[in-house]
């Protein structure tokens, strides 16, 4: 989520929150599922916490910037069921606004690959600088 995304002096991308999200969702109401649904990619919808691993950040980051881009948050105003429909059965991923550059759009689409592991790394998307 956008709190998690930090900008160093030189706006190079730093993500925080690494490993609290197991801990941390365990102590919140969505017990069952592993992060903020807005922000969670599909495995996040699974009960088993333990698949999660950084590249749930990448998903989150891919949404965000997809927000600061577009100017909302997708799927706004849904509720978890819906989002988990889009996200894990339909394998939806959210708008990229149009506008935008081509090498930006890649950078926010491939944050939104469906299995985790084909996901890039926080040094990949940086690659497509300026992102923002």
């Amino acid at each position: 989520k956008p709190e998690n995304i930090l900008l160093d002096e030189g706006h190079n991308i730093k993500l925080s929150d690494f490993g609290m999200i197991r801990s941390a969702q365990r102590k919140t109401t969505l017990t069952a599922v592993g992060g903020t649904p807005n922000y969670m990619p599909p495995e996040g919808f699974d009960t088993d916490l333990d698949k999660l691993t950084v590249k749930a950040a990448i998903w989150a980051l891919g949404r965000i910037l997809g927000q600061i881009h577009g100017g909302r948050p997708a799927f706004e105003g849904k509720g978890i069921l819906q989002i988990s429909r889009k996200v894990v059965d339909k394998k939806e991923i959210p708008d990229i606004p149009v506008s935008l550059p081509p090498h930006i759009k890649s950078a926010i689409k491939s944050c939104f690959a469906y299995k985790a592991s084909d996901r890039p790394t926080a040094k990949q998307v940086n690659r497509a600088r300026p992102l923002l």
